[in-house]
């Protein structure tokens, strides 16, 4: 069974008889795909053309919709050694 989600770890129910796998993303990579989110999404934002420098400044100080890249990050990074989870870099795996 495969499940995919952007859900913040405390958000899910873990079942320890589970696998997870969690794949991070370089931050400056994920703001990147944030501002391109915000420009196909209109409608939820306002806006398609948002000010690259405001919205860097929101994302940096943890003010944007939804949750915070860097505070999920952490918490599924605090679980990285788990014995069900297996934590993957992007960027590693892209190779």
């Amino acid at each position: 069974m495969h499940n995919q989600n952007t859900f913040p770890y405390n958000f899910m129910q873990i079942n320890p008889n589970t696998k997870y796998l969690y794949i991070a993303r370089n931050s400056k990579d994920a703001f990147v795909s944030f501002y391109f989110h915000i420009r196909g999404c209109e409608k939820t934002y306002g806006t398609n053309n948002p000010d690259i420098n405001k919205l860097y400044d929101q994302y940096m100080n943890r003010e944007v919709q939804f949750n915070c890249y860097f505070d999920h990050l952490n918490e599924q990074y605090s679980h990285r050694n788990d014995p069900n989870v297996l934590f993957l870099l992007y960027e590693d795996i892209k190779q």
